[in-house]
């Protein structure tokens, strides 16, 4: 079902796909083919062992959560509660995580002083994630690093996910705030294609451009929530799907209601 990056470390985790990256048509194949996979094994403990064997290989952390779920003593109704209060924790994580990248973007296109951008940061956590003078001695060994030949092959530390950690992350946007107000906008472009978040990637091409900060506020609004509108119809179809599985629905049953969520 699921399968590995092709840049996967030789025994790391496999990766497999994201419900931010994925196309909503992706979401609804995943389940039904686990669904129809599923279903030719009418005892229990034969669809247990092979959901089991999908969430071991699983790195999505909703599908796995519902994977684990599927082979619990849960019901499905408690399966339907508890699955929804992880995809809110986990949306909420995102929208915190891009909105950390468009403050970043934004004082970026305005040449902000780094200290003020990291207050601003800080401020989307009820408690502070990391020090301010570690975040600081953090970017300033990347600024040394970005500056240094053959960083490429530590791009990983550049890195702008909304999938690694928030601390990790506030670092790395900072780094990107102190190089931009250092260097230059224009700068930044070399690190334009090692980046993994799409909302950044687009966000500081636009920077690097040169359009107004006026303009660029609008449109990262609006890109923010488009993303997040498209995830919570993901988390809803994967919530429904797995549901499906879990009260061992017929398939036809399952393909009908994924229509739900297909153009």
């Amino acid at each position: 079902m699921t399968a590995p990056t092709d840049n996967a470390a030789p025994g790391a985790p496999r990766r497999d796909f994201d419900l931010l990256d994925i196309p909503l048509e992706g979401v609804t194949a995943y389940w039904l083919s686990l669904h129809k996979l599923l279903e030719p094994h009418k005892k229990l403990k034969n669809a247990q062992r092979q959901i089991q064997d999908e969430a071991q290989y699983t790195t999505e952390p909703l599908v796995r959560y519902l994977l684990e779920v599927l082979v619990s003593d849960m019901d499905a109704p408690d399966m339907r509660r508890l699955g929804q209060a992880r995809a809110d924790m986990l949306l909420d994580g995102v929208a915190r995580r891009l909105q950390l990248m468009r403050v970043a973007l934004m004082d970026m296109a305005t040449a902000e002083n780094p200290r003020r951008t990291l207050a601003k940061m800080t401020a989307q956590h009820s408690m502070p994630l990391i020090d301010e003078e570690k975040a600081f001695s953090l970017a300033q060994q990347l600024l040394g690093l970005a500056a240094t030949p053959g960083w490429e092959a530590k791009v990983h530390y550049f890195a702008v996910d909304h999938r690694i950690k928030d601390e990790k992350l506030l670092v790395a946007l900072l780094f990107h705030a102190a190089w931009a107000r250092r260097e230059g906008k224009m700068a930044a472009r070399q690190f334009l294609p090692h980046l993994h978040s799409v909302f950044f990637q687009q966000g500081l091409a636009l920077v690097i451009d040169g359009f107004d900060a006026p303009f660029l506020r609008k449109r990262l609004k609006v890109h923010q929530a488009a993303i997040m509108a498209d995830a919570r119809r993901k988390t809803a179809c994967s919530l429904e799907l797995a549901c499906a599985i879990k009260q061992r629905l017929p398939y036809d049953t399952a393909f009908t209601m994924a229509k739900a969520w297909l153009a």
